[in-house]
C-alpha cells in the first residue's frame, strides 16, 4: 500500500513541477485523501476485530515489517474471531530441505508459526504447501484452512472456519516447539 501511495505522490509532484501552484494543491489533496483512506481501512480493521489496535486507535501507522507491528499493537493472535473463525498467523520459509511446522516468529501479524517448506516461492507453490503443512500439523483437512492475507508475502494469515475447541491450544504448542 505504501509503495502505491509513494508512486501517486511522486506523480502528483511531477505534475506540480509542470503546472505550478494549482498542481501543488492537487498533490496536497491526493496526499490527504490517501491518509484518510488509510485511516478508514485501519478503523474498519479495528471495528471488525481483525487487529487489536492500529493507526485508528493510536494515531500512528502500523509498521510493515518485523516485530515493529507488535510493539505498536497491530497484532493478530491465534484465537477465535467473529463468526467462529480462528486466524493463524504464519511465517513461511520457502526452499527448505524438509517441510517442518513449529517455532515462533514475531512477524507482521504478531507471533506467527514458522512453516519451512521445500517448495520455491514461485506461483504460490510455497503458499499452497504451507497451507497443507499447517493443516496437517493441526490435524485438519487442507480444505478447512484458507488463506486470508499474504498471498505473495512470507507473513500470511490462514483462517480456520468452525475450529475445534482445542485448536488454539494446538497453535500455542506449535509456537512453543
Amino acid at each position: 500500500m505504501a509503495r502505491g501511495r509513494v508512486a501517486k505522490n511522486r506523480a502528483a509532484k511531477d505534475l506540480a513541477a509542470e503546472h505550478g501552484a494549482a498542481a501543488d494543491r492537487v498533490a496536497a489533496d491526493r496526499v490527504a485523501a490517501d491518509r484518510v483512506a488509510a485511516d478508514r481501512v485501519a478503523a474498519d480493521r479495528v471495528a471488525s476485530g481483525r487487529v487489536a489496535s492500529g493507526r485508528a486507535a493510536s494515531g500512528r501507522a502500523a509498521a510493515p515489517k518485523g516485530g515493529a507491528a507488535a510493539s505498536q499493537g497491530g497484532t493478530v493472535s491465534p484465537g477465535p474471531a467473529a463468526g467462529g473463525v480462528l486466524v493463524v498467523p504464519v511465517r513461511v520459509r520457502p526452499g527448505a530441505v524438509n517441510t517442518r511446522v513449529g517455532g515462533g516468529y514475531q512477524g507482521r501479524y504478531g507471533p506467527a508459526v514458522v512453516v519451512a517448506v521445500n517448495a520455491p516461492a514461485v506461483d504460490g507453490r510455497a503458499t499452497e504447501m504451507a497451507l497443507r503443512a499447517v493443516a496437517a500439523a493441526l490435524g485438519l483437512r487442507a480444505a478447512d484452512v484458507t488463506l486470508r492475507a499474504g498471498r505473495t508475502s512470507r507473513d500470511k494469515l490462514f483462517e480456520v472456519a468452525d475450529p475445534p475447541a482445542d485448536l488454539a491450544a494446538r497453535i500455542r504448542a506449535l509456537l512453543d516447539s
